[in-house]
């Protein structure tokens, strides 16, 4: 029998050794840097999703626990302070730029970018025109993407990293990469934005590498399966139970979709000028 999801939490906390107070859907921590986490179970998803993101908070979704609790629940550990430490001057940034002198092809590198982020960014991949990996001891450690908007404009559309580990200066390295190897193409003036997705963090990275935030999105509906907890979007729930369905209908096989809200996202933006 499927345990109810905050004891489940609550179970998996006492297994890590990590001292808790939960009151309701709140779980305090007694470490001083510790977030609080909020718990949003599905049956409240749809509710009170106020775009926030601000202070130490997480917010922890029952269809983000349910779907994958490995990934998921290391990835707590990691904000819990449980993690592995690697330092940005020990990885190497591949690109498709570079790549072949890793012995691999950009046919390949895609690929290996492409799995990476399928696996271990909440979204998962996104088409995009420049992948980007960082590794350690040849193994992809971090990975993530940037896509043209216009001219002139491009999107820092995901980036991830292995679950359980942290890079200090590891995104730094990448956007670095990345503005180099424009700058090296004839692209003198750019900027590059962002989005930072409320469930899990509030932005600071962003301020630190010089990012300047801007109007965010409000929050924003899904659809999950309630067979095997997936997230949708209105496209993906559209083609799984057929463009003619009206969304009080139920799901495919009789499993029903559970309509959620995520907490949005903030918005961040960067100007890069080398013409002067």
């Amino acid at each position: 029998m499927q345990i109810f999801f905050p004891e489940s939490i609550e179970e998996f906390l006492r297994a890590n050794s990590i001292p808790f107070h939960r009151r309701g859907n709140t779980i305090t921590f007694d470490a001083p840097n510790h977030p609080t986490l909020i718990l949003v179970p599905l049956s409240e998803s749809a509710a009170n999703s106020t775009p926030t993101g601000l202070g130490n908070t997480l917010y922890l979704y029952e269809d983000r626990w349910r779907s994958n609790p490995q990934i998921t629940g290391k990835r707590l550990l990691a904000h819990l302070g449980h993690f592995q430490r690697i330092h940005a001057r020990l990885c190497k940034v591949i690109t498709l730029e570079n790549c072949k002198r890793f012995s691999i092809t950009p046919t390949q590198f895609k690929e290996k970018v492409r799995t990476f982020l399928n696996k271990y960014h909440p979204y998962g991949y996104l088409k995009c025109d420049f992948p980007y990996a960082l590794t350690y001891k040849e193994s992809i450690v971090a990975a993530g993407s940037f896509s043209t908007t216009r001219k002139g404009a491009f999107e820092w559309t995901r980036h991830a990293t292995l679950p359980e580990v942290r890079i200090p200066g590891g995104m730094g390295k990448a956007l670095k990469a990345f503005v180099q190897n424009r700058k090296k193409e004839g692209t003198l003036t750019f900027e590059v934005m962002s989005y930072s997705d409320n469930e899990w963090s509030n932005g600071e990275v962003y301020k630190t590498l010089g990012f300047t935030e801007e109007e965010g999105l409000p929050p924003i509906t899904y659809h999950v399966d309630s067979s095997n907890f997936q997230r949708l979007n209105y496209r993906r729930w559209q083609q799984a139970i057929g463009k003619s369905a009206t969304e009080d209908q139920k799901g495919i096989n009789g499993n029903a979709f559970i309509t959620i809200k995520n907490r949005g996202s903030r918005k961040w933006k960067k100007y890069f000028n080398f013409t002067v």
